[in-house]
């Protein structure tokens, strides 16, 4: 192997390698705003400690799972192809529980909820007298 294809053959990598250091980079951001998250979505969901630890688990599950899956899709369709997949939708899915979240906040509490049913209540008792 000659000093010439040795540097071509590292110049091809490098936006491979740029790549794999932004999907990591991205990869923790999107992890530390989950971390500074934790509180307001666990009070916001309702979640005492021990239904805390089942999403922690079911994260990790996850995690796993996909690690395995990765494997076989990568090999299946090439790295670049999955990324042009994965990296998308992995943008997009944290928009899910946001859109959630706006909706619930829309939505009328129970205890509103139960205050206007008294209302109607009220107000049909009162035409009815």
């Amino acid at each position: 192997m000659s000093i010439h294809s040795a540097a071509a053959s590292s110049s091809d990598c490098h936006p491979a390698l740029w790549s794999v250091r932004l999907i990591f980079l991205f990869s923790g951001l999107l992890f530390a705003t989950w971390a500074a998250r934790i509180p307001t979505v666990k009070n916001g969901i309702g979640l005492d400690e021990a239904g805390l630890a089942v999403v922690f688990a079911g994260l990790n599950i996850g995690a796993i799972a996909g690690l395995q899956l990765g494997k076989f899709v990568t090999l299946r369709f090439g790295s670049r192809s999955t990324l042009r997949v994965a990296v998308p939708a992995f943008a997009v899915c944290p928009l899910g529980p946001t859109v959630r979240s706006r909706m619930n906040l829309e939505l009328p509490t129970r205890r509103r909820k139960s205050a206007l049913t008294e209302k109607v209540r009220h107000d049909r008792h009162c035409v009815s007298e």
